[in-house]
C-alpha cells in the first residue's frame, strides 16, 4: 500500500503536499529522493510564510524555521514574523514594585558585563534574592513563605558565589537573545520579494546598525501593505514608510506613534490605527485626509484622539470612504455626518448610545450598508432594535451587549435573500425565534448565538430534520446544547478545542 503513492505523477504529489504545512513538508523531504524532490516545488509554490504560526503552535524551534525560510524565503510575498525581549527594564520594574522594592535603574540583561560596576553586583544579588521569593510566593501559600525563608536563609550561598551565578546566567541569556536577533534578521534577508508585512512586538529594536536600517528601509520601500503591532513607531521609521511609493494599506494596531510623518502620506486606501496612542495626530489628521482622497478603509477605534471635529473632516474629505471603525467608551460622537459618506456600505460603531437609531433609519433609507456591527453602550435598546428592522440589502450583522433582545427583533426582521451572518450573542432569542429566522432567509449560512442561556438541543433536533443550502453553522459555546453536530450541510459548534459529534446514531470524539 505505501507504494503505491510513488505510482502517481508529480503533479498529483503536488497538489498532495499543497495540503500539508511548512515544516510537515519539510519531514517529508527525508522519506525519498522524489519526494525531497517534489517539496522543492511546493517550497516554489510557498507565498506565505507565517513564522507566528509555526512556532507557537507547530512549537518550531528557531534554527529550524530559519532552515524553512532559506527554504522560500525567495518565493514568499507575504511575511509575519514577531519579536519580544525575553527581558526588559519594564519586566523587572513590575516583578519588583510585586513585592515592594524600589526599581532599580540598571537592566542586567543588556548591561556590558565587562563593566566593573559596584551598584550592578548590588542590584544582581538584590535580583537573585526577589527571584528566589518569586518562587516560593508562586509555589506555596502565605502562611509557608516565613517558614520557607527561614530555611532558604540558612542554605543562602555567599555573596561572591551569588555574584558569579548570576553575571554567568545574565551572559547566557544575553548572547541568547542575540542569536535570536541574528536570526530574526537572517530571515528578513532570506525575503527578498515581500509584499506584504506584518510585525509584532518592538520588532524595529532588531536592526540597530546602519546596514541593518539600511536593508528595513529597503524592505519597507517595497511594500503594498505593512501592518505593525504593539510596536514604537517613531520619525525614523516613518521616513521609511514615506518612502514606499506602492504603500496601499498602513496597519498600526496597539502602537505608539510618534511624529507629524503621518499627514505626508499619498494615495492610501487602507489606515488603521485602531487602539494606537498617536501623539500630535490631531492637529495632522486633518492634512492626512486632504492628501488621500482615495482612502478606502479607516479604523480608528479607540484611538483618542479622533473626536467629533475629526469626523467630521473625515466625512468631507473622504468621499471614498466604504470600511469605517470608529469608537469610544469614554467619548459619544455625534453620527449625522457619516450621512454625507456615499459610499459607505461597511460600519462598525462600538459603544454606540441610544441616538444611534437615528443614523440606522437614515442608513436604511439610503439601501445600500452590507455590514453592520455594534457594540451597544446603553441598556435600553429598543429603539435601536425597531432601526435595525428597516435594513433589507444587509450580508452581515452583528449586534453586542443588546442583552434584551428577544425572539421579536428576530421576527421583525424583514424577509431577505442575501443575508449570509448573524451575530446575537449574550440576548434573549430562543430555539423557536431561531427556526423562524433560518426558514425565511434562505442564504443564511451562520448563526452566532453564544451565551443565551434560551437556547437548548430541541434547536439541533428541529434542524436535523432539514437541508440546508448553503450549509449553516451554528456558534452556541455556552449554551444549554451539551454536545456539537456535523454533517455536510450543518455544523453546530459548541466549543473551541473539539466537538463531539453525533454520526450515524452514535457518538464519535473527532479532535
Amino acid at each position: 500500500m505505501g507504494k503505491l503513492i510513488l505510482q502517481l505523477n508529480d503533479d498529483c504529489l503536488l497538489e498532495i503536499f499543497s495540503y500539508f504545512d511548512l515544516l510537515q513538508i519539510t519531514r517529508l523531504r527525508f522519506v525519498c529522493t522524489r519526494f525531497n524532490e517534489v517539496a522543492e516545488n511546493a517550497y516554489r509554490c510557498c507565498r506565505i510564510l507565517d513564522c507566528v504560526e509555526l512556532t507557537k503552535k507547530r512549537k518550531m524551534t528557531g534554527k529550524k524555521l530559519e532552515e524553512i525560510a532559506s527554504k522560500v524565503g525567495k518565493f514568499v510575498h507575504t511575511l509575519k514574523i514577531s519579536y519580544s525581549p525575553q527581558y526588559s527594564p519594564r519586566r523587572y520594574n513590575n516583578f519588583a514594585s510585586r513585592y515592594g522594592v524600589e526599581s532599580s535603574r540598571y537592566n542586567p540583561w543588556y548591561r556590558d558585563y565587562s563593566d566593573e560596576d559596584e551598584d550592578q553586583y548590588e542590584f544582581s544579588y538584590m535580583f537573585r534574592k526577589l527571584k528566589r521569593s518569586y518562587k516560593t510566593y508562586d509555589n506555596f501559600s502565605d502562611k509557608d513563605i516565613s517558614s520557607t525563608e527561614s530555611e532558604e536563609e540558612s542554605e543562602e550561598e555567599s555573596e561572591a558565589q551569588a555574584q558569579a551565578r548570576f553575571e554567568a546566567e545574565a551572559k547566557a541569556k544575553v548572547q541568547k537573545e542575540n542569536e535570536e536577533k541574528c536570526r530574526f534578521i537572517k530571515i528578513f534577508e532570506y525575503c527578498v520579494s515581500l509584499k506584504h508585512l506584518h510585525t509584532i512586538g518592538k520588532v524595529t529594536e532588531v536592526f540597530v546598525e546602519e546596514t541593518q536600517k539600511t536593508f528595513l528601509r529597503e524592505t519597507i520601500i517595497n511594500l503594498e501593505t505593512l501592518q505593525m503591532e504593539s510596536a514604537e513607531v517613531d520619525s525614523e521609521i516613518g521616513i521609511y514608510i514615506l518612502a514606499a511609493e506602492h504603500l496601499e494599506s498602513l496597519i498600526l494596531t496597539s502602537c505608539y506613534i510618534t511624529g507629524t510623518w503621518l499627514a505626508q502620506l499619498h494615495n492610501l486606501k487602507e489606515l488603521n490605527v485602531g487602539g494606537s496612542d498617536v501623539i500630535e495626530l490631531s492637529s495632522v489628521f486633518e492634512r492626512f485626509c486632504r492628501t488621500n482622497p482615495t482612502l478606502q478603509k479607516l479604523n480608528v477605534y479607540k484611538a483618542e484622539f479622533f473626536d467629533n471635529a475629526l469626523l467630521g473632516v473625515a466625512t468631507r474629505c473622504l468621499k471614498n470612504l466604504m470600511h469605517l471603525n470608529i469608537g469610544q467608551d469614554s467619548y459619544n460622537y455625534r453620527y449625522e455626518p457619516l450621512l454625507d459618506l456615499p459610499n459607505l456600505t461597511h460600519l462598525t460603531i462600538r459603544y454606540a448610545t441610544t441616538e444611534v437609531h437615528t443614523l440606522l433609519k437614515a442608513l436604511a433609507a439610503q439601501n445600500r450598508l452590507e455590514y453592520l456591527n455594534l457594540s451597544i453602550k446603553s441598556s435600553s435598546s429598543k429603539r435601536i432594535q425597531k432601526a435595525l428592522t428597516a435594513f433589507e440589502t444587509l450580508k452581515v450583522l452583528k449586534i453586542h451587549y443588546c442583552r434584551d433582545m428577544d425572539d421579536e427583533f428576530l421576527q421583525n426582521l424583514p424577509k431577505s435573500s442575501v443575508l449570509e451572518e448573524i451575530y446575537v450573542p449574550w440576548t434573549k432569542v430562543t430555539d423557536s425565534g431561531v427556526n423562524r429566522l433560518i426558514s425565511k432567509n434562505s442564504a443564511l449560512r451562520y448563526i452566532d448565538v453564544t451565551n443565551c442561556s434560551s437556547i437548548s438541543e430541541s434547536l439541533v433536533h428541529a434542524l436535523k430534520r432539514h437541508t440546508h443550502n448553503p450549509p449553516l453553522t451554528i456558534a452556541a459555546y455556552g449554551t444549554n446544547i451539551r454536545a456539537g453536530y456535523k454533517r455536510s450541510d450543518l455544523e453546530i459548534r459548541v466549543s473551541n478545542e473539539r466537538f463531539l459529534y453525533y454520526k450515524s446514531g452514535k457518538q464519535n470524539y473527532d479532535y
